[in-house]
């Protein structure tokens, strides 16, 4: 192998699994370490032994997992093995109205838990550039508003009690 990143196969089971083709759970990866930590983390697996039964290029360790994984729902697998493409696990698809709904009351509660909240928030300033809608990466940039969209925003501030002069947070008297 070049300098490309290496790739395994490995087998998750139980002390009596003896079949990698039948028992336990069969998945290819290029990073082990943290694949091996987010199946502990969040499968409901049993305890499990890790064996790596192959390190290899991508395409070699696709080939084998679709080889001991050729179908769905063999051993702790729920879908055939692989190379999985975003269309495949759901991603990309039109999702129904009422899917998108449970995903979103999902996120609002997840939202309120004020840790959440915090960590969301410094994931989402880390992945953002520190100009991200500055100039001409703002979406609003060299569009004028029309004047009445200027009344209806001067309006509700006035319904809320206004925020002119020494009432507005950024007034410096």
């Amino acid at each position: 192998m070049s300098n490309k990143r290496a790739w395994f196969v490995y087998w998750l089971h139980e002390n009596h699994h003896k079949n990698p083709r039948k028992k336990g759970y069969v998945g290819a990866t290029c990073s082990l370490a943290r694949r091996i930590a987010r199946h502990s983390l969040i499968d409901t697996f049993p305890a499990f032994k890790v064996k790596i039964l192959l390190r290899g290029s991508q395409e070699e360790c696709h080939a084998l997992e679709k080889e001991l994984r050729p179908d769905q729902s063999i051993g702790w697998n729920k879908r055939a093995g692989g190379p999985t493409y975003i269309g495949e696990r759901g991603k990309g698809k039109p999702k129904s109205p009422e899917h998108r709904e449970k995903m979103r009351q999902a996120a609002l509660r997840r939202y309120q838990d004020p840790k959440e909240h915090a960590k969301t928030s410094r994931a989402v300033k880390k992945g953002l550039p520190k100009n991200h809608s500055e100039g001409e990466n703002n979406s609003r940039y060299g569009k004028k508003m029309s004047e009445a969209s200027k009344a209806k925003m001067r309006a509700t501030i006035a319904a809320s009690g206004g925020r002119s002069g020494d009432r507005n947070p950024n007034y410096k008297g």
